[in-house]
C-alpha cells in the first residue's frame, strides 16, 4: 500500500515543492503576505490531495486483491506514457497492450488485467471478459466519464450510453 501511495503522491509532491520554494524566493521580491498566500494556497491543495490519496489506498486496500502494477524506471511513470505514444504513433497498439498482458500474467491475480500510477492518476486497464461485461452491461452505472467527457465528446458520441455512464 506505501509503495502505491507514494506513486499517488510523488508528482504532487514535486510541484507542491517548486511552488513553495519559488514563493519562498518571491518574498524578496514582492510584499511578504503574497509569497505566504501562495504557499497556503499550495499547503491547502497539496494536503487535500493527500488525505484523498490516502483514503483511496485504504479503501483500495479493504477490496482485496489488486491488479498486477506496471512499474517504470522513470520519474512517475512517464515512460508508460511514452511507450504507449510510441506504439500508438506506429500503429501498433495491439503489441504493447499484449506486452503489458503477458507482464499481468507473471504476477498478479488476472491476466487480463493491469493497473499503473501515471503522474499520481491510478490507471486501470483490462481486457478481462467479466470486467467488460460489468463495465459495459451489468454495472455500467458504477464506471463513470463524468460531466467533461460528456462534454467534450457528446458530438462525436451523442447522448448514448457511453456519455451517460455517471459517477458514484
Amino acid at each position: 500500500m506505501l509503495l502505491y501511495l507514494i506513486d499517488r503522491v510523488g508528482a504532487p509532491t514535486c510541484i507542491y515543492g517548486a511552488v513553495a520554494w519559488g514563493s519562498w524566493q518571491l518574498r524578496e521580491l514582492t510584499h511578504l503576505s503574497l509569497a505566504y498566500g501562495i504557499i497556503a494556497v499550495a499547503s491547502f491543495w497539496y494536503f487535500r490531495l493527500l488525505i484523498a490519496a490516502i483514503s483511496s489506498e485504504i479503501k483500495l486496500a479493504r477490496l482485496g486483491a489488486r491488479a498486477h502494477s506496471i512499474r517504470t524506471w522513470t520519474p512517475f511513470n512517464l515512460l508508460f506514457i511514452y511507450n504507449a505514444v510510441w506504439h500508438m504513433l506506429r500503429h501498433r497498439n495491439h503489441e504493447f497492450w499484449w506486452t503489458n498482458f503477458e507482464k499481468a500474467s507473471k504476477g498478479g491475480p488476472s491476466r487480463w488485467t493491469v493497473e499503473t500510477i501515471t503522474l499520481g492518476e491510478r490507471v486501470v486497464l483490462t481486457a478481462d471478459e467479466e470486467n467488460m461485461k460489468a463495465i459495459l452491461a451489468t454495472q455500467f452505472g458504477s464506471y463513470g466519464k463524468g460531466a467533461q467527457f460528456r462534454k467534450e465528446w457528446k458530438d462525436f458520441l451523442g447522448l448514448s450510453k457511453f456519455t451517460f455512464m455517471r459517477c458514484r
